[in-house]
């Protein structure tokens, strides 16, 4: 897993960067969002999400390679469920016209709770039978490194 992170908008040369991560992978991938709940913050991830799919897609190899785009926090369940403040959005923002109800900051939320969300969103994206797969070849592996590490019978390289 890897992670990756910007502020504001991002530029489109961003946006292509993070495609051609994405088909370097060359797996499906799901990129996980966070940021402020309001029409900046919402617009931000429809952005990305958009370009950098439509990129992916453009250049994916054999068509094999997908990515998935899901904002995680700050929802408005979020801000009810943690009774979070909230603030009008900004009549300087163009994008409020449209917008319904209070404007809230990923800030407002606790670190332990945001934590919280990103390791529940990421568990329901792994392959429970293939992590542990991985966790057991990796132990095997370690085992023989420790093997090839201990002095064979008769070698007196510590005396």
């Amino acid at each position: 897993m890897r992670v990756h992170s910007s502020g504001g908008f991002n530029s489109l040369t961003a946006k292509k960067d993070l495609a051609d991560r994405i088909r370097r992978i060359g797996n499906p991938a799901v990129i996980l969002h966070l940021g402020d709940r309001d029409p900046s913050g919402v617009s931000i991830f429809d952005s990305v999400a958009e370009d950098a799919a439509a990129f992916v897609a453009e250049d994916r190899p054999w068509g094999t390679v997908d990515v998935t785009f899901e904002r995680i926090a700050l929802t408005a369940e979020q801000v009810w469920r943690y009774d979070l403040p909230t603030a009008p959005a900004k009549a300087t923002d163009t994008r409020s016209k449209s917008w319904t109800g209070g404007t809230c900051q990923l800030e407002a939320l606790p670190p332990n709770v945001i934590a919280d969300i990103q390791r529940g969103s990421i568990r329901r994206h792994i392959d429970g039978y293939q992590f542990l797969a991985a966790l057991q070849a990796e132990e095997e592996d370690l085992a023989v490194i420790d093997l090839r590490l201990l002095p064979a019978p008769g070698d007196d390289r510590d005396a």
